[in-house]
């Protein structure tokens, strides 16, 4: 075969092929084919051609598209957007529909905006999938945000946050929902306001994370606010926040697997009828530059197997002939720098008590 017969050849017919050429020093040449059958022809110190199929060349890159519209007070439209009052173009009418199509995409950031309207959203929102990472975000602010009455459950492996909502009881479900055996859901409030006159603000189950940070109210005006399920091996966290329960402002129970509560910073825990915070199981408590009233019992009572490690918090009790902090043998109560208020005696003295420089009032 010639070279000419080469270079014009089919490479189809003849994907490979070896041609010995005496005249022709092919040792490095590299010769391009028929400019429509395409390919290239390389050559070796052996006199061989050896055809193979070449590739194009990449065409010049496209000019960028324009910037996409915002929607709504300046949010991005292809963002998750909820507007109950069905003006929005484009927006979904409730929550849960939002939440289901965001939890399409797994293990990916997903953030909801919430538009506040005349009216609430109706619902109880369930997170519905594993590893679904959802914000959901109340356009307003803590005072003047979306109403939801409803609430939210989350018993998945998921994280959820919410963020500046106004939440209300439906008359029978409490409001925040949150772990489960066999989960590890997080759930965080921010700068949010919960109100419950029917049952509990937040049921609180196992393995579960529960934060919440900057919340105005979490107030239950029948029963506890935040209350254990039980809720083994959980981990809480409450800072610049106000918890008040017409029981228990916080009722931990962890019978199984230990669970650590640790309240930092400007909180302030109130209740009526049961101390502010209840422990039975192992609870293991770290307060610190906290508030706890009670009016008709203590501020703390200490289940057996519990402790509590206060530093530099306000306690009082308006209840007669009480104590501020009791609990059962066995259990551990160490503050510092801590404050009584009224006319009660401070600690129980079946407790196991560390005193670090005390200051009664």
């Amino acid at each position: 075969m010639s070279l000419n017969e080469l270079l014009t050849g089919t490479p189809n017919d003849k994907p490979y092929m070896n041609v010995n050429v005496n005249s022709i020093n092919a040792n490095n040449m590299r010769l391009q084919t028929n400019p429509i059958l395409g390919g290239v022809i390389s050559g070796d110190a052996f006199g061989n051609f050896h055809w193979s199929a070449g590739s194009g060349e990449s065409g010049p890159t496209g000019p960028t598209g324009p910037t996409g519209p915002t929607g709504p007070q300046g949010i991005p439209l292809s963002k998750f957007v909820v507007d109950g009052s069905g003006t929005t173009p484009g927006a979904y009418t409730t929550i849960q529909s939002a939440v289901n199509a965001a939890e399409a995409t797994l293990n990916v950031e997903q953030t909801i905006y919430v538009l506040n309207f005349a009216g609430s959203y109706n619902e109880q929102v369930v997170v519905n999938v594993d590893l679904a990472y959802l914000n959901i975000v109340g356009i307003g602010t803590a005072d003047n945000g979306p109403f939801v009455i409803g609430g939210f459950t989350n018993q998945k492996n998921s994280i959820l946050k919410l963020s500046n909502l106004i939440i209300e009881d439906d008359g029978t479900n409490p409001l925040i929902v949150t772990g489960a055996t066999g989960a590890s859901p997080i759930t965080s409030l921010y700068d949010c306001d919960l109100e419950n006159r029917s049952t509990v603000c937040i049921d609180l189950g196992q393995n579960a994370e529960l934060n919440i940070f900057n919340c105005n109210q979490i107030i239950s005006t029948i029963d506890d606010a935040i209350h254990s399920l039980p809720a083994d091996g959980s981990v809480v966290t409450i800072k610049n926040s106000y918890v008040s329960g017409e029981n228990s402002a916080c009722y931990f129970n962890a019978p199984t697997t230990s669970m650590n509560v640790r309240l930092n910073n400007n909180s302030e825990f109130d209740s009526t009828n049961s101390p502010c915070i209840t422990t039975a199981g192992t609870v293991d408590i770290r307060s610190s530059y906290n508030t706890f009233n009670c009016i008709n019992n203590e501020c703390f009572f200490i289940s057996s197997t519990s402790s509590v490690d206060s530093s530099y918090d306000l306690m009082g009790s308006n209840a007669s002939s009480t104590y501020v902090v009791t609990g059962n043998t066995g259990g551990v109560f160490s503050y510092s720098g801590d404050y009584q208020t009224g006319n009660n005696v401070l600690i129980n003295s079946d407790l196991t008590v560390t005193d670090r420089s005390v200051i009664h009032t």
